[in-house]
């Protein structure tokens, strides 16, 4: 049976180890989506994430957004989290970047 590593090297994926005296170990895997699948990552944000994403990238605030959605502040935040994560990003700017290579906004 194939480790995690193993498993993650196999799928063109990456692992990382993150250790700290006195917490723990923590693990990373990162796993590409089905190489099979052409669809482009931003497929695979739910219709509520997507909607977040455009408004980010507009260049609305997370309280902007909040409030035009009627939302919380904090229930965006975690949109934008989670988003984030699907897609890949680090921050607003490559968020902005995606979207308008990927001609999602105007």
């Amino acid at each position: 049976m194939l480790g995690m590593q193993e498993r993650a090297r196999l799928q063109t994926g990456e692992v990382h180890f993150h250790g700290t005296p006195g917490q723990g170990t923590t693990v990373t895997v990162r796993l590409p989506l089905d190489a099979a699948s052409d669809r482009p990552r931003h497929e695979t944000l739910s219709d509520r994430e997507f909607q977040v994403m455009q408004l980010m990238a507009s260049g609305k605030t997370l309280a902007e957004i909040a409030e035009e959605l009627s939302l919380s502040a904090k229930t965006v935040s975690t949109y934008r989290t989670r988003l984030m994560e699907k897609l890949d990003l680090k921050s607003n700017a490559e968020l902005m970047r995606y979207a308008i290579e990927n001609r999602l906004i105007e």
